[in-house]
């Protein structure tokens, strides 16, 4: 079958057009589905209200514009302990929040005062053994990074101070 030189532009003008709506729709379901509110990475952080066990009360949304790494934790837990450590020096070299959340329910807020003191946490502490099963957190130490438009890129384990500095290059 011979196409003739008259059908051949209008054939091409259909392709170009029938392309140009897949890659628009295709970006439109992406946005829809990156401002899903969800606890995974690629989902808006669902906002919670918090106090920390100084009393102060704060929200996931008063950080929006900035980085966020929420760390859930245990104190009993040796690895969480050592990713204090990391976040410490985060704290230090980065324009970053950090939110540190003990989701064991056996600790009353009088232990938790000394153990932030203990472990030098500079950074809000909180206890919120409901936001541990609201996040579907299954193990500890576990880290999530929220970039500035409030989204969860990384959601992992223990995370070395090394992998932080590559997620600040990317997502900073």
């Amino acid at each position: 079958m011979e196409i003739d030189r008259k059908t051949l532009p209008l054939l091409i003008i259909i392709v170009f057009v029938a392309l140009g709506g897949f890659f628009y729709w295709n970006n439109l379901i992406k946005k829809q589905n990156k401002s899903k509110e969800g606890v995974n990475v690629g989902e808006t952080v669902p906002d919670f209200n918090f106090q920390d066990v100084e009393g102060e009360t704060f929200s996931f949304i008063d950080f929006k514009g900035k980085l966020l790494i929420i760390d859930f934790m245990a104190p009993w837990c040796n690895p969480c302990k050592e990713q204090l450590q990391v976040l410490r020096e985060i704290n230090e070299l980065h324009d970053v929040k950090i939110v540190t959340i003990n989701v064991d329910p056996r600790y009353d807020q009088a232990f938790l005062q000394d153990f932030k003191k203990d472990y030098q946490i500079e950074w809000y502490f909180v206890h919120s053994p409901e936001a541990g099963v609201d996040y579907e957190v299954n193990a500890v130490p576990s880290i999530l990074l929220v970039d500035k438009e409030g989204t969860i890129v990384y959601r992992n384990y223990y995370t070395s101070l090394m992998n932080f500095e590559q997620l600040f290059e990317e997502y900073g």
